[in-house]
């Protein structure tokens, strides 16, 4: 059928522009309009499924953190974020392996934009923030030994 999709599409954006105008109320503070969110939601799931990635959200906050204006460099780490998605997450991962390899992604930007401060600290001064800047880092590499940890010993313990 060469329309295949076709009506799907135009009901999609229907159901954004009616989304859109709605959200627009409830920032201005029409909280009445949620019970309208919630349906749009439901008849359109995979605005909510796209909406509602936390890790993509706060890795997309670290990237901005790292990169500031430098565009070059935030593409390059984003398409190195969808990299590791892709090579972490093989063909097919687990609910359990996703969000293991969330949290090792954005422990990875988190520990990526600490070696950043760190040695724009080491670089400029040796004053007390410079010790600050280690602790923070220290403990973001930790946890990101964990995550790569974790994710390990459950890739171990799942069958395949």
């Amino acid at each position: 059928m060469p329309h295949d999709g076709f009506f799907e599409t135009i009901e999609l954006g229907r159901i954004l522009d009616d989304l859109k105008a709605v959200v627009e109320r409830a920032e201005a503070g029409d909280h009445s309009v949620v019970p309208r969110i919630r349906e749009l939601l439901e008849l359109a799931p995979q605005i909510w499924k796209n909406n509602s990635d936390a890790a993509r959200h706060v890795g997309d906050a670290w990237i901005k953190l790292l990169a500031a204006d430098n565009l070059l460099l935030r593409e390059s780490l984003r398409n190195a974020v969808d990299a590791m998605y892709a090579e972490f997450g093989g063909d097919d991962p687990t609910p359990l392996e996703r969000l293991l390899i969330d949290r090792l992604v954005v422990s990875w930007l988190q520990m990526s934009f600490l070696d950043a401060r760190l040695s724009q600290h080491h670089r400029t001064t040796d004053s007390p923030d410079t010790t600050v800047w280690q602790k923070r880092h220290d403990a973001a590499y930790r946890r990101h030994l964990e995550a790569i940890r974790v994710l390990a010993e459950v890739r171990r313990l799942l069958p395949r």
